[in-house]
């Protein structure tokens, strides 16, 4: 996604993606618009509690929202999405680092002999 002349650019993948993600009735013009749907689809992620995780979901969406300075926040960072769903809060650059450093390697399983 790309801001042009105050104007959003968005290739069909990410609107499709932006419109999963948040139920998004049209695409965003401005990011005003854009900052709209997000905090929508936040209030709706909490009340209906999305597939459980209702209020990490609702995070997320705040986290892609534009920037004060009109920085791009979508498509989203998805090594701070899924460290966002074991931890429940946003990492910040330094706390990602260090989250994956301490993820252990693989898929995470054990071998256990057998009786």
């Amino acid at each position: 996604m790309m801001l042009v002349d105050g104007r959003i650019r968005m290739s069909d993948q990410e609107w499709q993606a932006f419109q999963r993600m948040n139920w998004a009735p049209w695409r965003p013009r401005t990011p005003a618009e854009f900052n709209a749907i997000c905090e929508l689809a936040k209030v709706r992620h909490e009340i209906e509690n999305t597939d459980g995780m209702g209020g990490v979901y609702a995070l997320a969406t705040e986290k892609m929202k534009f920037g004060p300075n009109n920085e791009v926040n979508f498509p989203e960072d998805k090594r701070r999405l899924a460290a966002m769903k074991t931890t429940g809060t946003w990492l910040n650059d330094e706390q990602l680092a260090a989250f994956e450093a301490a993820a252990p390697a693989g898929p995470g399983l054990t071998l256990v002999p057998s009786r």
